[in-house]
């Protein structure tokens, strides 16, 4: 069984991504397999990790790349219109 951890964010935030993750099922976008939980950050230090690549990508973005080019190697950057 594959399991994903969210952020809980706050129960209305939460809600909404409850129903992304029922549309994606839906639409078979993700398997109905797939067991989604929500924990709060401080729960779950995995989570810190995605929120440096997040914080390295968009300061890359904003034009200050120190922290982005010890990712690059491993991060994928998808541009999209």
């Amino acid at each position: 069984m594959t399991e994903v951890v969210v952020e809980s964010r706050s129960p209305s935030q939460d809600h909404l991504d409850l129903l992304f993750v029922m549309a994606l099922r839906k639409s078979r976008v993700i398997s109905k397999a797939i067991m989604v939980h929500w924990r709060p950050s401080h729960q779950e230090p995995l989570l810190w990790a995605a929120d440096a690549v997040v914080s390295a990508t968009t300061w890359w973005i904003d034009g200050h790349g120190a922290g982005f080019e010890r990712l690059q190697e491993r991060v994928r950057v998808v541009c999209v219109d």
